[in-house]
């Protein structure tokens, strides 16, 4: 991450002065080191789960194929010497087809001889997919887009209406138990299954793209496509293709639903925030940080949408925020973006918003430590003082945290010295000037975001 220093300033392009911490994280000094991944490890097991638009595609439709009935005309009685045989037989080739037993007939030579009736044998019955999510579908909820314990099946595909096809990865958050099936193939065949997935967000690129197969299963055996995801939550318009043999030919099937996303209970989310506070030891706050994140007007810990935007869709603010704390790596050097889990899987999210503090903690100590060596003579230096806001106490290096997490564009610069005895300047909500009273200041950023923090920590109004 580039160092923060007064040397050259330039005036940040409009789409940089739109970033809610890309600021910050050029300001980061090169002496910040990234968070001990050990810290988080036991946040990142995932909990493995166990209206859309859209075109729906035409019904796959097997052509009919006749197989003629042989009839032979009765035998007479022996004293009966006036029959005639028939012998205008004709002779045709026909591809292979499947009568209604299920006796293959080969494409060989048959004979057909005429007759006075003839009866075909129905071939045409269609194959059809189905996908069905098993035990896992959200049917419980306290709200549009909250979620608490699921309880239900529900067949996704085939559904008349696109708006139906819709799985979900529930509020737990458990990845959808998806199952695919094809119903009357040919039996003793076998079927080719794929899927791949496209995101329905177009700001996410081909991050979350992902393609599975191909997998064979017998005519009669479920395609387990949970499985396939393993422990990643996935999301966006999904295509799947069964390949197979009905009525003795080649059948391609292919379909699309969706995998959209609910949000955890707010009381759910709020008290994993505040668990994993108290397992740290710290970030007493972080449960209020992440409220104000994920709002959406008066709605809370959003992970997809649920007021703004097309609901049940990745949360997303400007410029490259996601999820329920709103994980923005734009400003990072180089830039990147959320991964695929911190955009589907809320407990994911979370788990990188402690990291991110964790890097700002150490951003913290290089500003407080830096004052103190570039004042070593006094003794105030060494002291910061708590700031009481509205009512809320914080610690210096907790509004550097905090502040530092929105971004430090607009704090002013503060004068410090590296370990190395270089003197620079570093940007920052709380200021040393021992020729001030009182010497220590804090100052908001541009967002004015403790301010923010503190109307979240002191009860503002949401949606439990």
């Amino acid at each position: 991450m580039a160092s923060i220093q007064k040397m050259s300033m330039s005036t940040p392009s409009p789409f940089q002065s739109d970033s809610r911490r890309e600021f910050v994280k050029k300001s980061i000094a090169a002496s910040v080191v990234a968070a001990q991944p050990t810290l988080l490890a036991g946040l990142l097991r995932a909990d493995g789960g166990g209206g859309g638009g859209g075109t729906t595609l035409p019904e796959t439709t097997v052509p009919e194929t006749t197989v003629p009935e042989t009839t032979f005309p009765e035998t007479s009685p022996p004293w009966d010497t006036t029959f005639e045989w028939d012998t205008t037989a004709e002779w045709s080739t026909i591809e292979a087809s499947t009568t209604d037993e299920g006796t293959t007939l080969p494409p060989t030579w048959e004979t057909t001889v005429e007759t006075t009736e003839e009866t075909t044998a129905d071939t045409s019955a269609a194959a059809i997919l189905e996908v069905e999510q098993i035990g896992n579908f959200p049917l419980t909820c306290n709200a549009v887009t909250d979620l608490g314990v699921p309880r239900g099946n529900q067949l996704i595909i085939p559904k008349a209406n696109a708006a139906d096809k819709i799985a979900y990865i529930n509020g737990v958050p458990q990845i959808p138990n998806l199952k695919a099936r094809v119903v009357t193939p040919d039996q003793g065949t076998q079927v080719t299954w794929s899927l791949k997935i496209r995101s329905e967000r177009a700001e996410r690129g081909v991050h979350d793209n992902r393609n599975y197969g191909p997998r064979v299963r017998d005519w009669n055996q479920e395609w387990d496509i949970e499985a396939e995801f393993g422990d990643e939550f996935v999301g966006g318009e999904v295509e799947v293709t069964a390949k197979c043999i009905v009525g003795g030919q080649q059948s391609t099937i292919v379909d699309t639903f969706w995998i959209r996303g609910k949000n955890p209970l707010d009381a759910d989310c709020k008290a994993f925030v505040i668990a994993t506070s108290n397992g740290l030891g710290k970030y007493s706050y972080a449960w209020a940080m992440v409220q104000h994140e994920s709002r959406q007007l008066s709605k809370v810990y959003n992970q997809f949408n649920s007021e703004q935007g097309t609901p049940e869709l990745p949360n997303r603010g400007i410029p490259d925020g996601w999820g329920v704390a709103q994980i923005d790596r734009s400003g990072h050097e180089p830039p990147s973006t959320a991964s695929t889990q911190e955009v589907y899987n809320w407990k994911t999210n979370v788990a990188a918003f402690f990291g991110e503090l964790e890097a700002m903690s150490t951003y913290a100590n290089t500003v407080l430590n830096g004052i103190k060596r570039r004042y070593p003579n006094d003794p105030a230096s060494k002291a910061p003082p708590n700031f009481t806001i509205n009512g809320q106490v914080f610690t210096a290096k907790d509004i550097l945290i905090i502040v530092g997490y929105n971004g430090l564009e607009g704090c002013p610069w503060q004068d410090v010295k590296d370990v190395n005895g270089n003197n620079k300047q570093l940007l920052s909500p709380i200021r040393f000037d021992p020729a001030a009273n009182p010497k220590w200041s804090q100052h908001p950023n541009e967002n004015n975001y403790l301010e923010e923090v503190v109307e979240e920590l002191n009860g503002a109004v949401y949606q439990e």
